[in-house]
């Protein structure tokens, strides 16, 4: 078994041997009952990228570029219309649904579970849009109210948070007057949030209660982000790598900004994906992982489904020409939809 199969399985009971795609396929469809389908987040444990799907399918794979292409283990989970997922240090997954945040902290191969779930203290019309997890486990939820996504409330739950437990931490910013796309931590808590008018606004850990300042606002015609089209929902993530390098995707252009950025400010690069980029992650060695797809691949074909992998910011401004995936690519498995 490879390295992030043996993390997991210490970690979380996650991990299920590393098998041929074939009989992974034959997991999948016997017990989660449906396909991967689309895309819904990448995250990172111990180098090893995570993927989650819109179905009932988590799949892990090796760490780094020596990781093989097919993944080295699957599992499922019995959440239904998951619309963020997240993963802690400890290897705890937290999937929202629109009104809760389910806690997965034990899988068994082939067996159920029954997550905790966080309940917010949501309206008849409010639902979660976007979830991330800081260092210390906290869960950042991101809240749609009165209907309205441009009308975003920021809760950060503790990690042990159970049932209707109250956040840490509660605040709405009037500065935010569209809908959140993706939220973000860094190494010292501070909370990044990339919203659909094509801006980045850095918040305190501290930050609380109504309008709050933001430290920094990355937007302006020099960042190349754009509002937002009317692409498919989720191609829009962020990420803050190990040097505090801020890494946001529009679609198919994904943008690096320097630590500290603020303003119109110019990108240190861009890589242009060949499809929609639905998640991000970044490594200790500051390697930026993409989680790609092709439109048709949201749509139940596994033709280009994948992850990629590039240097680190550094590197890349080292390197001087476009970058190029060190790794292209791992393949995401769509079960009983063919070869790949």
């Amino acid at each position: 078994m490879k390295t992030a199969a043996a993390v997991l399985s210490l970690t979380l009971a996650l991990a299920v041997p590393a098998v041929a795609q074939e009989n992974l396929r034959d997991r999948y469809v016997g017990r989660c009952h449906d396909a991967f389908t689309a895309p819904v987040a990448l995250a990172m444990l111990g180098g090893a990228p995570v993927v989650f799907g819109s179905g009932h399918v988590i799949e892990v794979f090796g760490v780094g570029v020596s990781g093989g292409p097919q993944p080295d283990s699957a599992t499922c989970h019995t959440v239904t219309g998951v619309v963020a997922a997240a993963l802690a240090a400890d290897a705890t997954i937290y999937l929202a649904e629109a009104t809760q945040i389910d806690r997965v902290s034990a899988l068994n191969d082939g067996g159920s579970f029954v997550p905790s779930a966080i309940v917010p203290p949501l309206g008849p019309h409010d639902r979660i849009e976007a979830l991330a997890v800081n260092g210390q486990g906290q869960i950042e939820a991101v809240v749609s109210t009165n209907g309205d996504p441009a009308q975003p409330r920021f809760l950060l739950y503790d990690r042990l948070a159970a049932n209707a437990a109250p956040p840490l931490r509660d605040f709405t910013s009037s500065r935010i007057a569209a809908p959140v796309s993706a939220v973000a931590f860094d190494a010292r808590g501070e909370l990044y949030v990339y919203d659909e008018a094509g801006e980045i606004l850095e918040f305190s850990s501290n930050a609380s209660g109504t309008d709050p300042l933001p430290l920094r606002t990355i937007a302006g015609p020099l960042t190349l982000l754009r509002p937002a089209l009317p692409e498919p929902r989720g191609t829009r993530p962020l990420t803050v790598d190990r040097d505090g390098n801020i890494v946001a995707a529009d679609d198919r252009f994904i943008v690096t900004f320097g630590k500290g950025a603020s303003g119109d400010a110019a990108p240190l690069d861009t890589i242009v994906s060949d499809d929609r980029v639905y998640g991000l992650g970044s490594d200790a060695r500051g390697f930026v992982y993409v989680l790609r797809a092709s439109a048709s691949a949201t749509g139940m074909s596994p033709a280009t489904q994948g992850v990629r992998i590039y240097e680190s910011a550094a590197d890349r401004a080292q390197g001087g020409a476009a970058a190029e995936p060190l790794k292209d690519e791992y393949v995401v498995v769509t079960p009983g939809a063919g070869g790949r």
